[in-house]
């Protein structure tokens, strides 16, 4: 079993870990647009969001726990053969294509492990 976010006691309060994530294109340009990270059973019929925000909000540095977005465990919690999906969608009508090789695309979240 595993779950988006990871819960951190600071001061005595329950605080989640900074989630951070920088898209760019092969031609090197900043995708921006909206970020949904879901939690969708084996066959997809059944799709629940956990997180929806802005690309922008998430660029900050991730470790600055004031400035980034925190990301406190959180459920559902997926199962065996449930999957953990993250879905972006750009601003703008044309295809783009994400640089993944690990040079400018940065993608940091916080999961939670269940054994």
């Amino acid at each position: 079993m595993i779950a988006f976010g990871f819960n951190n006691i600071i001061s005595g309060g329950i605080t989640g870990e900074v989630m951070f994530m920088d898209f760019y294109t092969t031609g090197g340009a900043e995708i921006n647009g909206k970020i949904r990270l879901v939690v969708s059973n084996a066959t997809g019929t059944l799709q629940q969001t956990v997180y929806e925000g802005r690309t922008e909000k998430l660029r900050a540095d991730p470790n600055d726990r004031m400035l980034g977005v925190l990301m406190p465990l959180s459920s559902p919690i997926a199962l065996q053969d449930d999957k953990l999906l993250i879905q972006l969608y750009p601003d703008g009508s044309s295809p783009v294509t994400i640089d993944y090789d690990g040079t400018d695309t940065g993608i940091l979240i916080p999961a939670s492990v269940y054994q």
